[in-house]
């Protein structure tokens, strides 16, 4: 029942691409809704009784607020994937608090038993109830994953990430490595997403494609969906459209936490295009 069927996102997609390319973009930045505008929803509510698909009930390019810690939120899978790691003993607030707020000194104040942990760490249930190994492991995890936000994740929604081809090489380089020596499924996975995420934004396309292969071909487990949209993502840069179409389409209909970057990049600029996605379903 939850399943969306390909062929209703394409003709619900057909639908809003005309009428979005046919209106008045002159306000600016935008866009920008207005209650008095007449706007085109790609899921009519009464139709689609889905939770996830909400943000998607006010029309195409234009999104319903959507609560980021919620269902379709994109902290949310990774959240329950890391309370599920430290056994369900800590708070999830907690657990957001420490994989979200910390910075690159705090992990290293956290690391050192001997420093004197801040008042603001004390108390958070992830340093009293997780299992040392366990957060031992994930200390190390963070500090690597510090690392590489700069260069891979939006910290202000106006300015792309840095891109420094040379920097981001060697981080990638360094998730291989790291992937190879740990003994943990749960931390692999997490090193072969990175690795996978810094080859796609260095436009390292090819090498993207091969390492999904190599560390999720044959699993669809963990970090293997978020992974799967840059494997998407690669498939449209080195030109298979209609390839990625597909996939994107996929990654709507199992992802919810990566709907809407799904939606934004599925692309249809004609008709053979969407013929030819068609005989790829």
């Amino acid at each position: 029942m939850i399943k969306i069927s390909l062929k209703i996102l394409l003709v619900a997609l057909i639908s809003s691409f005309v009428l979005f390319f046919n209106s008045d973009n002159s306000r600016g930045c935008g866009p920008y809704y207005d209650e008095y505008d007449n706007y085109y929803k790609i899921f009519e509510a009464s139709l689609f009784d889905i939770n996830y698909l909400k943000p998607f009930f006010l029309s195409d390019y234009i999104f319903n607020d959507v609560d980021e810690d919620g269902s379709i939120g994109p902290r949310f899978d990774n959240l329950k994937e890391w309370l599920l790691y430290f056994d369900n003993k800590p708070s999830i607030d907690d657990v957001e608090k420490f994989i979200y707020a910390t910075k690159k000194n705090d992990l290293e104040i956290l690391s050192d038993e001997s420093s004197k942990v801040s008042e603001l760490w004390k108390s958070n249930s992830v340093l009293l109830y997780a299992d040392k190994n366990k957060l031992i492991l994930a200390l190390e995890y963070l500090k690597y994953a510090k690392l590489c936000e700069p260069f891979v994740a939006y910290s202000d929604k106006w300015e792309e990430p840095k891109k420094d081809s040379v920097v981001m090489d060697g981080l990638l380089n360094t998730a291989i490595d790291l992937y190879n020596k740990s003994n943990s499924s749960f931390f692999k996975e997490r090193y072969a997403y990175q690795a996978i995420r810094l080859a796609h934004y260095s436009k390292q396309y090819i090498k993207t494609l091969n390492l999904f292969d190599k560390y999720f071909g044959k699993q669809k487990t963990g970090s293997y969906l978020w992974s799967f949209g840059h494997y998407a993502g690669a498939t449209k840069s080195l030109g298979n459209t209609a390839k990625s179409n597909v996939l994107f389409a996929r990654l709507f209909d199992t992802c919810p936490s990566r709907s809407r970057q799904a939606l934004i990049s599925f692309k249809f600029d004609w008709d053979s295009l969407l013929t030819e996605t068609i005989k790829l379903y």
